[in-house]
């Protein structure tokens, strides 16, 4: 892995660039991942990075690989990042209706803020469990639109349990079952990894998870046919994606 940087900078600012150097050096040193080279220029600040990377083509975690059977599973909890825009004062395309159900104390305000603005990679897990696991995704845009992009290359459906989802301690703490359950479905920024894998390999990739400190819990399961099916105890509900879209 190596990375390249483009900044735009309205006007020279020494404390602020060496602060962001720091940073941007921590977390390349953190991931094994040098700066290779890139741009500076003046003008309407703007960062702009770009990741490259080369491995086998046998060892790829690709969307298009899950299979029927497969159970759906996601590392860590969902939600807290969307969470954190309210906090922010940024307006959410999960609509005016997204709103706390009580408000963070301080240190809930903490935790919602570091899952937006710190997200962790789950590198060290993908590349432990890769040889397990069959399709895969980092939830960016919310769990119900990135997942759909595994169904459609792979030609495959799924069916989720609702109730299932995995959630932090704080959001359960400052939103409601329904409020969670739309900041998991549509929310982003998470940057966990979605993913399926074979029931008879769950018990290893769990393994692999808890030697990292990382949870890893079975939402649903993958079918033949199209489409995404939903259920709440047991019986099947309709709702519309809320995934963020870029256009």
């Amino acid at each position: 892995l190596c990375f390249t940087l483009g900044l735009t900078l309205p006007e020279s600012d020494d404390g602020w660039v060496a602060e962001f150097a720091a940073g941007l050096l921590e977390s390349a040193r953190q991931f094994n991942c040098p700066l290779i080279g890139g741009d500076t220029t003046r003008g309407p600040l703007a960062i702009t990075i770009q990741v490259h990377g080369m491995g086998r083509a046998e060892s790829f975690l690709r969307r298009s690989s899950a299979r029927a059977g497969d159970l759906v599973c996601v590392t860590g909890t969902l939600g807290d990042a969307a969470t954190a825009l309210l906090l922010l004062g940024c307006e959410s395309h999960l609509g005016p209706q997204f709103a706390f159900t009580s408000r963070p104390n301080k240190a809930q305000e903490q935790a919602l803020l570091a899952r937006y603005y710190t997200p962790e990679p789950r590198t060290d897990f993908a590349q432990q469990a890769r040889e397990q696991i069959n399709a895969c995704i980092d939830l960016s845009d919310g769990l119900l639109g990135d997942l759909a992009h595994i169904l459609e290359a792979s030609c495959v459906s799924a069916q989720l349990d609702l109730e299932a989802l995995p959630y932090s301690k704080t959001l359960m703490e400052v939103l409601c079952a329904e409020q969670r359950e739309r900041a998991a479905l549509g929310g982003g920024d998470d940057y966990e990894l979605c993913f399926t894998v074979a029931p008879e390999s769950l018990s290893g990739v769990q393994d692999i998870a808890h030697a990292l400190a990382l949870a890893v819990t079975p939402i649903g399961v993958i079918a033949e046919g199209s489409g995404l099916t939903l259920s709440r105890a047991g019986e099947a509900i309709e709702l519309a994606s809320n995934a963020y879209r870029h256009f």
